[in-house]
């Protein structure tokens, strides 16, 4: 595997933030790069940070800003996180069988592959099928939540969510 990058996030006096950031190309069937995967992780043995659970989530949300925020919490919670901005990656990293994951986050309204779709190809793969999967959409009119359950989604919340909402159901379901 090569990477293009490791750094550690800093504060302005130089010590470390506490935060390991790693950024890898996503190649496409012809090997042309077709996005980048960011890995995000807590640094062990620093001051104040909790060591990384061996638990490693992925998350996939189109937004940046509601990816950030996702990525954040449940990194300050210890999980190792990976963060892809479509469904098409996200089947990507999913598929890799160099990374395992122990549970996706998947927005249900992004862009060319949507949540909906990832989810089911989940539950089509036989080596992905266990995965849990949690839903985190502004799908909320009456039988959203059935259609993302039915997708194969285990759990759903409705954007907007609360920090303490996430970290609680992220928590049960693994």
């Amino acid at each position: 595997r090569v990477w293009k990058g490791q750094f550690v996030l800093r504060h302005r006096d130089g010590s470390p933030l506490g935060v390991s950031i790693v950024s890898s190309p996503v190649y496409d069937a012809r090997g042309r790069v077709a996005g980048v995967v960011n890995v995000s992780a807590p640094l062990g043995g620093e001051a104040g940070v909790r060591p990384a659970r061996a638990a490693t989530i992925l998350v996939a949300e189109d937004d940046p800003r509601s990816r950030e925020l996702m990525v954040e919490v449940l990194r300050d919670a210890g999980y190792e996180v990976v963060e892809v901005s479509d469904g098409a990656l996200a089947l990507g990293a999913l598929r890799d069988r160099r990374q395992a994951f122990d549970m996706a986050v998947l927005d249900m309204q992004m862009p060319g592959v949507d949540g909906m779709v990832v989810a089911s190809e989940i539950r089509r793969d036989r080596r992905l099928r266990g995965l849990p999967v949690l839903a985190v959409t502004a799908l909320t009119q009456p039988g959203d939540a059935v259609r993302v359950l039915e997708a194969g989604c285990d759990a759903y919340l409705a954007k907007p969510v609360s920090v303490s909402e996430v970290r609680k159901m992220v928590a049960e379901m693994l």
